[in-house]
C-alpha cells in the first residue's frame, strides 16, 4: 500500500499564486499479487486546495479524481513489465468548489487524466530495467493513453491519444536508493483544452529510504518547457510505501 502527496509551488504572478501551502494532490494506491508474474494495481486520486479570496476569507476545495484499476505483468523472467489499466470517470467535486481540479492536473502532468472530468482513459505502458553495474540501473518507460469523452456535451467529439515516456537512472545504497531522470508526455491528436500539442517535459529527483516494511520517499520535479513552466516553479512530493505481505519463512 502506498500514499503519495504532491505539493506544487506556483509562480506568484499567476491565478494559482494565491493558493495555500497545503494545496496538493494525493494518490492512495495498492498492489495485490494474483499469480506468478501478475499484480493487480488500484489507485484513488484526491486533490485539495485553499485560496484566500480576500484578507481573512479563505476558500477550500476538495475533489475526487478518476480511480485507476489495472494489472502489471512480467512475462517469464524478462526485465520488461507491461501495464494495462483503465481510469473510471468518477471525478467529482466534494466541497462545492472545484478549483482543486486544476491543482491535481498540474501537480502531476504524467497522470493528468486522473482529474479530468467526464473522461475515461485506457493506459498501456512498457517498463524496461537495464542494470549497468551492481548498484546502478536504467529504467525506461513508454506507452500511450487513450482518452474518451463520456459526456454528450463537453468534448463530445474528443477521442485523444497521449504518449508518455521517461528515462530514469537509479543508484542503490545501503539505506535505500536515489534516482533521477526525465519524463514527458505529448498529446498526439488533442487540439482541445486538456492537453497541448507541445510536449511537456519534467526533470525529477527521488530518494527512497528503506526501513523494514516501510519505505518513505521524497522527490522534486521541475518543469522544463511549455505552459507548465510558466505556471509552476517546482513540485515537492513525499510518499510512504508499506509492505503488508507476510514475510516468507
Amino acid at each position: 500500500m502506498s500514499l503519495q502527496a504532491l505539493l506544487p509551488q506556483f509562480e506568484e504572478n499567476t491565478v494559482f499564486g494565491r493558493l495555500g501551502f497545503a494545496s496538493s494532490a494525493w494518490f492512495v494506491s495498492g498492489r495485490l499479487p494474483l499469480a506468478r508474474g501478475t499484480v493487480l494495481v488500484a489507485e484513488l486520486p484526491l486533490a485539495y486546495g485553499s485560496m484566500e479570496s480576500q484578507p481573512g476569507d479563505a476558500e477550500t476545495s476538495l475533489v475526487l479524481g478518476n480511480p485507476y484499476v489495472g494489472a502489471v505483468v512480467q512475462p517469464w523472467s524478462l526485465p520488461v513489465t507491461a501495464e494495462l489499466g483503465v481510469r473510471i470517470p468518477l471525478a467529482a467535486d466534494l466541497s462545492g468548489d472545484d478549483f482543486a481540479t486544476g491543482i491535481g492536473i498540474l501537480a502531476d502532468t504524467d497522470r493528468a487524466e486522473s482529474f479530468v472530468r467526464e473522461r475515461a482513459s485506457v493506459v498501456g505502458m512498457l517498463n524496461y530495467k537495464h542494470p549497468f553495474a551492481r548498484s546502478v540501473a536504467l529504467h525506461l518507460r513508454g506507452g500511450a493513453m487513450g482518452l474518451l469523452s463520456t459526456s454528450n456535451e463537453l468534448y463530445e467529439d474528443a477521442g485523444d491519444v497521449v504518449l508518455g515516456y521517461g528515462a530514469l537512472a537509479w543508484y542503490e545504497l545501503v539505506w535505500g536508493a536515489v534516482g533521477g531522470g526525465l519524463t514527458g508526455r505529448w498529446g498526439v491528436t488533442d487540439e482541445e483544452r486538456v492537453f497541448r500539442d507541445e510536449a511537456v517535459h519534467q526533470l525529477g529527483l527521488t530518494a527512497l529510504f528503506t526501513r523494514g516494511q516501510f519505505q518513505p520517499s521524497v522527490q522534486m520535479r521541475v518543469p522544463l518547457n511549455g505552459d507548465l513552466s510558466e505556471v509552476l516553479r517546482f513540485i515537492v512530493g513525499v510518499g510512504l510505501r508499506v509492505n503488508l505481505s507476510s514475510p516468507r519463512r
